[in-house]
C-alpha cells in the first residue's frame, strides 16, 4: 500500500519512469518503481513540497513522532514559500466577498422600493419585451446610482 501511495504522488508530480529500464530483463522484485517515480518527482521540482508518505499506528505509538516533524516541515515550508500568506490572504478575499454578497443581497431584496420596482417590471420580462438578465443589469445600476447618491450627501 505504501508503494502504491508513493507511485501515485510521484506519477502526480507528471515525472514519467525516465530513468527505467523497460521490463525485459529487469529483475521487479528489486526495482521499485513507487520509490524511482517519487525520487524523480521530488527531483524535478525541488521547491515544490512533496509530502512524505510515512506509516503509523497510534495505538502503539508508532511513527507518531515522525508524523508530526512531517507536518512542522510542511508549516516551515508554508511560511518560507509564501504560501501560507497567499492562502490566508485567499481565504480572507473569500470572506469578505461573502460578506459583501450577503449584506447587498440583504439589503436589496429588504428593501420595498427596490421589490415594488421588481414587481413593475416582471409585466415585461413575462411579455418577452426584456431579459432577466436586462433587469437585474438595469437593478445593479440603480442600486449603484443611490449608493452614489448617498456617499454625494
Amino acid at each position: 500500500m505504501r508503494n502504491d501511495v508513493e507511485l501515485m504522488l510521484g506519477l502526480r508530480k507528471g515525472v514519467s519512469f525516465g530513468n527505467m529500464p523497460a521490463h525485459h530483463g529487469v529483475d521487479l522484485k528489486n526495482a521499485n518503481p513507487a520509490r524511482v517515480a517519487r525520487k524523480a518527482a521530488a527531483e524535478a521540482n525541488p521547491k515544490e513540497w512533496t509530502p512524505p508518505v510515512l506509516s503509523a499506528v497510534a495505538t502503539k505509538q508508532e511513527g507518531v513522532t515522525e508524523i508530526v516533524a512531517a507536518l512542522d516541515r510542511h508549516f516551515a515550508y508554508l511560511e518560507q514559500s509564501g504560501t501560507l500568506h497567499a492562502r490566508r490572504r485567499d481565504r480572507t478575499r473569500e470572506r469578505v466577498i461573502d460578506v459583501v454578497e450577503q449584506k447587498v443581497s440583504t439589503r436589496l431584496w429588504k428593501d420595498s422600493g427596490t421589490m415594488a420596482w421588481l414587481e413593475e417590471q416582471l409585466a415585461s420580462v413575462e411579455e418577452g419585451r426584456a431579459t432577466p438578465f436586462a433587469v437585474a443589469d438595469q437593478l445593479l445600476r440603480q442600486s449603484a446610482e443611490l449608493v452614489r447618491g448617498e456617499k454625494g450627501t
